[in-house]
């Protein structure tokens, strides 16, 4: 059996559904674990069962890949009901059931602790429970919001799910979904037969007459004001465009008032509207399929060997390179971390001990491996200290002769087998790789600020890069627990080129005259992070103003030197003029008082005066996703970008295009192809050339085709 079957001389039947245990479309779990009630029912004289749990990633993985397959809602309801009457089968058996969580569960093994009446986990540090599949827009399904509900009432299974998503052994024994907590198995195992020896007949607190879900139904006590607040609250956080949440408050809600066999029915039915609608399978294909896809290597040059990391260097220890030396430190890379002057290298060490402070704070790791980390990073002075490193990456300040002077002195001391990786954002790797002396050995890194919390990284190769160079950066990018895309240089390579269009509609928005607020407000709505004008504060308009100048104002059709684009208007204005360079000078498009929260500046519209009072809303949704859409089908057409999935990837962890959405190319299919080339031209006679849908676009319609993997 593929669920692990013992009975000991207690009568006490044992199952354990361990980490390596495969669930595939060959090896059904439901199936494996129907079989075990069957045969436990076969059984003569049971005094309990003891269900060993841990995070077995296949059960979820097939759970999800079987989901995304899932189209008809008829059907997938059916199934849905089979597999809850097979929990709700184990669930009622007439004698005691515990669940020993000795490792992380999530999802649907966490559902199946909740089916038992005893539940007891190891003390760890690490170990987390919880429903990740929220994330791709799944919400529990098998009973798990009906069953948690009952056990912490409304409040506490809507702030869970909603917010806190994942929780610890401690917080979940307070909160009574949990009954207590061992430091051993040994211990937990011996909770777990004084529990059964002491309660042979044991039901479900919900299948006993008369029980009260804690804190009352949805329309008793504060309860109305409570799910109203959490509404307010999704709202507020801009969660709106994933239905998962509502899902939930209206499980919940409704359920909460409701037998637990009508309430796990309504419970079905949201599920499955989740998982057959196109947000859910957007979601799935974005974050669990392409970029599952992209981090196994489907990309990586082919038969070349697998690399293994123990010491690389850094040069710059500032706003990219203290990250940079910081997670290759957290994956257990040596580090030297190289700067012109003590100063510099000193505010670096400090930035990396204040990650890991609030790593330890956080509960996220131990104060022994906070400093173990910290004493991998090896600061210095002398650039002979790289000699006997396999991997240099240069994160020195944005400026082409900088980096230039960076390299040549590098190769005075690099041993010859060496890479060299140079980070920038916009700087042309095949420019910079002029200035090596091995360019075989050379290629673009482009990290993400913040280093330590943003998971792409894009790898910029050149027309002389090796296979072997890139398969090594692509190991230690993997390495260091980031995803890579693999792009050709081109100006703004592809994250920087397309998240400009962004940036540049929201400022042709302003120049035409609508209103910033509601510039802001759109982009969120539409499912972005942040509008245009907050991010240009983020990263400096003083710097979005260089990188137009790096780009060039028109990768396709030159303009005259004098001629200005609306998004050069304003740029040149807030910082030639008003003098207003963003966040990190006190001043932008926001004004940032000590004690208060940001807010536009009030002046603004004293320059750009407002023109459109009662705007279509539907209209700037369109030009902000379409000039994005548009700009990565050039990408994609000039080879800049070379796959559906690390277009679609890039443009979701790069600068944050609305998941649900499933990324740039996905848009464009769910759209339709013959539509969105429609709007396009509609869109391109008023507004020019960047809306104009490039060749590729009629050679799919024309063959029928759509963007694929």
């Amino acid at each position: 059996m593929l669920i692990q079957y013992s009975k000991n001389k207690n009568n006490i039947i044992f199952l354990k559904i361990a980490p390596q245990i495969i669930f595939d479309k060959n090896n059904d779990f439901f199936e494996s674990f129907s079989n075990c009630i069957d045969k436990i029912e076969k059984e003569g004289v049971i005094s309990g069962i003891v269900l060993n749990l841990n995070n077995n990633k296949s059960v979820n993985s097939y759970e999800v890949k079987k989901n995304f397959e899932e189209k008809d809602p008829t059907n997938c309801f059916k199934k849905v009901e089979i597999e809850k009457s097979i929990l709700r089968r184990f669930e009622t058996l007439d004698f005691p059931k515990v669940a020993i969580l000795d490792g992380s569960v999530f999802n649907l093994i966490f559902e199946l602790a909740l089916c038992c009446n005893y539940r007891i986990a190891l003390n760890a540090i690490n170990q987390k429970f919880g429903f990740t599949n929220t994330n791709l827009g799944i919400m529990p399904g098998k009973g798990g919001l009906v069953r948690l509900t009952r056990v912490i009432g409304i409040e506490q299974t809507l702030d869970f799910l909603l917010f806190e998503k994942l929780s610890n052994v401690k917080s979940l024994v307070e909160k009574g979904v949990l009954q207590n907590s061992a430091d051993s198995l040994e211990e937990l195992t011996s909770l777990a037969e004084i529990f059964i020896n002491k309660n042979q007949k044991c039901k479900q607190p919900w299948d006993i007459k008369g029980y009260k879900i804690p804190g009352g139904a949805s329309y008793q006590n504060d309860n109305p004001i409570i799910i109203a607040d959490y509404s307010t609250r999704i709202f507020k956080k801009n969660l709106r465009n994933c239905p998962v949440y509502e899902a939930i408050i209206s499980t919940v809600t409704e359920g909460a008032s409701l037998s637990f066999d009508s309430a796990s029915k309504i419970e079905s039915r949201y599920y499955v509207e989740l998982v057959t609608g196109d947000v859910s399978k957007n979601l799935v294909s974005a974050h669990f399929i392409q970029k599952g896809k992209i981090n196994s290597g489907y990309f990586r040059p082919k038969n070349q060997i697998k690399n293994e990391f123990t010491k690389i260097a850094v040069l710059g220890s500032g706003l990219m390179g203290h990250g940079i030396a910081y997670v290759s430190a957290m994956a257990d890379i040596e580090v030297v971390l190289i700067d012109t002057s003590k100063d510099n290298l000193d505010k670096g060490l400090k930035r990396i001990k204040n990650i890991l402070s609030f790593n330890v704070d956080k509960g996220l790791i131990e104060t022994e491996l906070a400093d173990d980390i910290f004493s991998k990073v090896n600061p210095s002075l002398d650039y002979s200290q790289i000699k006997d490193c396999d991997l240099i990456i240069e994160a020195v300040f944005e400026d082409r002769d900088i980096k230039a002077k960076a390299i040549k002195e590098s190769e005075k001391y690099m041993k010859k087998s060496a890479i060299f990786a140079s980070n920038t954002s916009t700087i042309s790797i095949n420019e910079l790789n002029h200035f090596s002396s091995n360019p075989e050995n050379f290629i673009g890194i482009h990290f993400f600020s913040p280093v330590d919390r943003m998971e792409l990284v894009e790898i910029i190769k050149t027309k002389k890069t090796s296979a072997e160079t890139l398969s090594y950066v692509f190991d230690f990018i993997r390495k260091i627990n980031k995803t890579p895309i693999i792009v050709n240089d081109s100006p703004g390579f592809y994250t920087t080129r397309v998240f400009e269009k962004y940036t540049c509609e929201g400022l042709a928005l302003l120049y035409e005259g609508y209103p910033a607020h509601l510039v802001e407000t759109t982009s969120k709505n539409v499912g972005f992070p942040i509008g245009p004008l907050a991010v240009l504060d983020e990263i400096n308009i003083e710097l979005a103003l260089k990188i137009r100048k790096e780009i060039g104002s028109n990768l396709y059709n030159q303009k005259p030197e004098h001629h200005l684009e609306p998004w050069d208007e304003v740029l040149n204005f807030m910082v030639n003029k008003a003098k207003r360079r963003g966040r990190s000078s006190g001043s932008g498009f926001y004004e940032y008082p000590k004690s208060e929260r940001k807010y536009l500046w009030p002046d603004l519209h004293n320059h750009f005066v407002i023109q459109f009072n009662k705007p279509d809303q539907q209209l700037l949704i369109d030009r902000l996703l379409f000039v994005q859409a548009l700009e990565t089908v050039r990408c994609y057409e000039e080879g800049v970008i070379q796959s559906f999935d690390e277009a679609n990837i890039g443009s979701i962890y790069g600068w944050g295009f609305p998941a649900f959405r499933g990324g740039t190319l996905q848009f464009i299919n769910d759209y339709g192809l013959v539509k969105f080339k429609k709007r396009a031209l509609v869109l391109a006679s008023k507004y020019g050339e960047r809306y104009k849908p490039p060749k590729i676009i009629d050679r799919m319609i024309e063959s029928d085709e759509i963007f694929s993997q």
